[in-house]
């Protein structure tokens, strides 16, 4: 997969961790996603609401 003219080694997507009590995420939009480039170039980006989202995000703006 090419993004941005670079070559993408691999894309992850996890949510936040959750809180520890409760079970439950700490916050709604707690998806991170992470771009790594062949090159060795890593790209992070957070706040997204569903693994989808953060996904879709990633393969459009992916730096």
């Amino acid at each position: 997969m090419v993004i941005n003219d670079k070559e993408v080694k691999k894309i992850e997507a996890y949510a936040c961790p959750r809180d520890f009590r409760t079970g439950k995420r700490t916050r709604m939009r707690d998806w991170r996603v992470t771009v790594q480039f062949v090159d060795g170039h890593v790209w992070n980006d957070g706040g997204h609401g569903t693994r989808k989202a953060a996904l879709a995000y990633a393969q459009r703006y992916a730096q």
